[in-house]
């Protein structure tokens, strides 16, 4: 299947024919375990029979000598001595058996077999995940009776939470960005004016981020929802002073519209300029953070440098084009939206303005409280917490349990269900899944319980404080010599460590 690099089977055993020998038979008839091993493999074989011509066709024969069954096995020759066959049954016994199972697996205590699935490399994981369970849901109706298939575990879930979150969030900020901008203008021209440098600026990074092979995943969803706040900076400003210079100097629109970007042209650049040293050096950041981090850099300063543009040309176009000149009749009433913004806003101008006076007139204590501010940076960033990625509620975590070295498949997996029943009894577990041994070296002492919870608004825990609760009930009930940890489910699998071949 297209996007899938490697299926792993776990709990599931292969068919195995074991062929007992008999020491005593087999040395009475003067032959070796070699002699029986080459026998097998010398008459369990299909080889080419030579061809036939009839007329003018040409047909190719085979002679077909792989065993069907054991019993098959059991009738090949050995030897021919003294006029009699010897066979495999005559030395040894076939039994048509499975394998010495390597792996475990068992979901709510009923044992199953697990295909755990990875994508390949750069391929999309919501793509192969939505093409994987076409292929499952192919797949119901041709099991045999008493068998079925569930997708048990699906890491593209979190990643749709997420894309559809900030999608939202996306939509929202710029809705409530075109409010803002309409309650402090209260002028619907002007707002639409402003409102149109956010879709213009989003779709023109689009173009960006397309030439450096970016997709719309949660890094690049999540600058963008950042910039719909910073890319209708520029036009608001451009557009304020505009509206400026046509309410009180009475320009042209267009005239307005020339002078007006001119006159706070240097101001806006240099702002823009400032924004983007702030975010352009994350995409320069070194080691795996920069690999996440480099598309988010990238696509909140190219968002930043196209609303420059934008608010350079379109914003003044559309400025010159839709607003008016401004009339001022005596007696006339202004617009009703107008007179409805300034019951709020004047009194806030008016307090802004006093407060300005006022720091005007004592700078030094201005510039005392900027350095008590910039000092009391380093205490605050000394507490707060760090980590690579942040706290998450995914509703799901896992136990690993290590047994002392030797211990046996059966015995691993019988304590691992031990503590996934007493997890089951939480209330806000939903399944368990327990493996062992599905590591790459089979590891027969090491198993792994995958804790399903509820969803996150289904109960009244959170996932770290069930984590909690499920240490103080499961950690005791590890037996002496037994290693038991609890984790959260890696959102990033790898792959894996080269290791040396040492044979001891």
């Amino acid at each position: 299947m297209l996007g899938v690099g490697q299926v792993k089977l776990i709990g599931g055993v292969s068919r195995q024919v074991n062929v007992r020998v008999k020491a005593e038979r087999l040395r009475s008839y003067g032959l070796t375990i070699q002699d029986l091993s080459q026998a097998i493999s010398s008459q369990n074989l299909t080889v080419p029979g030579g061809t036939v011509e009839s007329g003018g066709d040409r047909l190719t024969l085979r002679v077909d000598g792989r065993v069907k069954s054991a019993s098959d096995l059991e009738r090949l020759v050995l030897r021919d001595k003294n006029g009699g066959m010897i066979r495999v049954e005559d030395v040894a016994t076939v039994e048509d058996a499975a394998e010495e199972p390597a792996s475990a697996a068992r979901w709510n205590g009923e044992s199953t077999v697990v295909l755990a699935v990875r994508k390949q490399s750069g391929s999309n994981t919501i793509t192969v995940v939505d093409s994987i369970r076409e292929k499952i849901e192919d797949l119901k109706p041709k099991l045999p009776n008493g068998y079925s298939i569930e997708v048990l575990r699906d890491n593209s879930g979190s990643i749709r939470t997420g894309t559809e979150g900030v999608k939202e969030h996306l939509i929202l900020g710029a809705l409530l960005a075109a409010l803002v901008v309409l309650l402090f203008l209260g002028n619907a021209r002007s707002t639409l004016i402003a409102a149109l440098a956010i879709p213009t600026s989003i779709i023109g990074t689009f173009a960006v981020m397309a030439f450096q092979g970016y997709t719309l995943n949660v890094i690049t969803l999540l600058a963008l929802a950042l910039a719909v706040g910073i890319v209708i900076d520029d036009a608001i400003v451009v557009l304020e002073n505009i509206f400026s210079f046509i309410e009180k100097r009475g320009y042209s629109p267009v005239r307005a519209a020339r002078e007006g970007t001119k006159e706070i042209g240097p101001a806006v650049l240099a702002t823009t300029l400032s924004l983007v040293a702030v975010f352009l050096p994350v995409a320069f950041l070194g080691g795996i953070p920069g690999r996440f981090l480099a598309s988010f850099g990238v696509t909140m300063s190219v968002s930043i440098a196209v609303s420059l543009f934008v608010s350079f040309t379109l914003t003044p176009m559309l400025a010159s084009q839709w607003l008016k000149l401004a009339k001022h009749v005596p007696g006339a009433k202004r617009p009703i939206l107008e007179r409805a913004v300034d019951v709020f806003y004047k009194p806030l101008e008016r307090g802004y303005l006093w407060l300005l006076a006022g720091a005007m007139k004592r700078r030094w204590i201005v510039v005392l409280a900027c350095i008590v501010s910039l000092g009391g940076c380093f205490p605050l960033a000394g507490k707060a917490k760090t980590g690579f990625l942040p706290d998450d509620d995914k509703a799901q975590f896992e136990v690993v349990l290590r047994a002392p070295e030797g211990t046996g498949l059966r015995a691993t997996e019988l304590e691992a269900e031990r503590m996934a029943r007493a997890l089951r009894a939480m209330p806000e577990v939903t399944g368990t899944l327990v493996t062992v041994g599905a590591d790459e070296q089979k590891t027969q002492n090491q198993g792994t319980v995958y804790v399903a919870l509820s969803m996150p608004d289904a109960r009244k825990n959170s996932q770290s404080q069930v984590m909690n609760i499920a240490r103080e009930k499961i950690v005791p009930l590890a037996p002496k010599g037994y290693r038991v940890s609890l984790a959260l489910v890696s959102d990033f699998g790898g792959g894996g460590m080269q290791s040396a071949k040492i044979q001891y």
